[in-house]
C-alpha cells in the first residue's frame, strides 16, 4: 500500500514525513507571543544523533529546527550540516536573526537548507506588539540579500498586525525575500491573543490573492481557516493540522509530542514506536474522524489547529466555537435566507 492510499484510508501517513526538532530552549529574546517555558537547556549531541538516526531510518524527509533560538546552540551549524549533508534530509531553520554573521550565512547557503526569519511587522512598532528582536531580523534579511542567499519571512497573522501586511510585503520585496510563511496564531498561557476575526480574515485573504503574483506566499499547513477564506485547497487531502497525520515533535530530552504547541509529552522506545502507539496521537486521529462543528460546510473534512483555542487543545473532540469561517458561513446563510 503506498503512502497516499494508506493516508486516504487511515487519515495519517505510515511514517511521519516532517519532524519538528527542539535543539535548545535558550533564547535571548522576550517575545510577548512566546509559548515556551523559561528553562534554558541545549539538546545533547548523543540525543540528537539518536533522533536523527531514527528519523532517517523511518523515512522522515524534513527536519524543522525549533527553539528557543536555534542559532544559539553551540553546534548549530554542525547540526544543520549533519541533517542536510550526512543524513540527506531537508533542514528548515526558523531563526530570529540573532547572532547572524556573514560566516554563518554562508555556512547556511547549502542545498537542502531553508532559512526563515521571524518578523511580525514592517516596523518596530507593529512587530513589537508580538515579537522582540525587530532589528535582528532586519539585519539578517539585509545580510542575506547582500550575499544573494535565498531566505523567507515567518509572519504570524494577528489582529494587531494584519493591516500592516501590505507594508510587510513591500519590505520583503525590497530585501529580495523569496517567500513569506503565514503562520496560524496559537494559544499562549492558555489563551489566544489578538486572534483574527471574520472581517480580518477576509481582508487578509483578498491581499494574499493580490500579492501572490509578486512574491511567493505560503500558508502554514495548520492554517486551514485562512485557506478556506482564500478559496484554496478545498479538496486537498493534506490540508489542515499536520500533527499526527504528517508531522510530529521531539524535544531536547528526546521525548515526543504531536507538535510543539500541543503539550502532551510522552516517552517512547523510538520515533516509530511513538508514531504507532502514542495515546495522544490516537485521540488526535480519532477526533479527526468526527465532524465537530455543526452547520459548517467544511466540517466533514476540517482539520483545524487544535492549538488555536484552549478548549480544543484540552479536548481534541471539542468544536472550535470561535472559528471565524464557521461564523462567516452562518452569517452568509442568514443574509441569504
Amino acid at each position: 500500500m503506498n503512502d497516499i492510499h494508506f493516508f486516504s484510508r487511515n487519515g495519517y501517513l505510515p511514517v511521519p514525513k516532517i519532524l519538528q526538532l527542539e535543539i535548545t530552549t535558550v533564547c535571548p529574546l522576550k517575545c510577548p507571543q512566546c509559548y515556551k517555558s523559561l528553562n534554558p537547556k541545549h539538546i545533547q549531541m548523543n540525543t540528537l544523533t539518536n533522533i536523527l538516526n531514527e528519523a532517517k531510518n523511518a523515512g522522515v524527509k524534513s527536519i524543522m529546527l525549533n527553539g528557543g533560538e536555534p542559532a544559539v546552540h553551540p553546534d548549530f551549524i554542525k547540526i544543520v550540516k549533519m541533517i542536510s549533508q550526512e543524513y540527506g534530509m531537508n533542514a528548515y531553520c526558523f531563526l530570529s536573526g540573532y547572532n547572524m554573521t556573514e560566516k554563518y550565512a554562508n555556512e547556511l547557503n547549502s542545498d537542502g537548507v531553508f532559512v526563515t526569519f521571524s518578523l511580525n511587522g514592517s516596523c518596530e512598532e507593529v512587530n513589537g506588539l508580538s515579537r522582540d528582536g525587530f532589528q535582528y531580523s532586519i539585519n539578517a534579511l539585509q545580510l542575506f540579500n547582500k550575499l544573494h542567499i535565498p531566505c523567507g519571512i515567518n509572519w504570524v497573522a494577528r489582529k494587531d498586525n494584519v493591516f500592516d501586511f501590505p507594508e510587510l510585503v513591500q519590505l520583503a520585496k525590497r530585501l529580495q525575500v523569496k517567500w513569506i510563511n503565514i503562520i496560524r496564531n496559537k494559544i499562549v498561557n492558555d489563551s489566544i491573543q489578538a486572534d483574527l476575526q471574520t472581517d480580518e480574515y477576509e481582508y487578509l485573504a483578498k491581499l494574499i490573492k493580490e500579492y501572490r503574483n509578486e512574491i511567493e506566499i505560503r500558508i502554514e499547513g495548520c492554517n486551514s481557516i485562512l485557506t478556506y477564506f482564500i478559496g484554496d485547497r478545498a479538496g486537498d487531502l493534506f490540508n489542515g493540522c499536520q500533527a499526527g497525520r504528517i508531522a510530529m515533535f521531539a524535544d531536547i530530552d528526546g521525548d515526543f509530542m504531536p507538535c510543539s504547541h500541543l503539550y502532551y509529552k510522552e516517552k517512547a522506545e523510538s520515533l516509530l514506536d511513538y508514531w504507532n502507539h502514542s495515546e495522544a496521537l490516537k485521540r488526535l486521529r480519532e477526533s479527526n474522524k468526527v465532524e465537530k462543528c455543526e452547520g459548517c460546510i467544511k466540517a466533514k473534512n476540517c482539520y483545524f489547529c487544535k492549538a488555536g483555542a484552549k478548549e480544543t487543545h484540552d479536548n481534541f473532540f471539542a468544536p472550535y466555537e470561535e472559528c471565524a469561517y464557521k461564523n462567516f458561513v452562518q452569517q452568509k446563510w442568514v443574509e441569504n435566507k
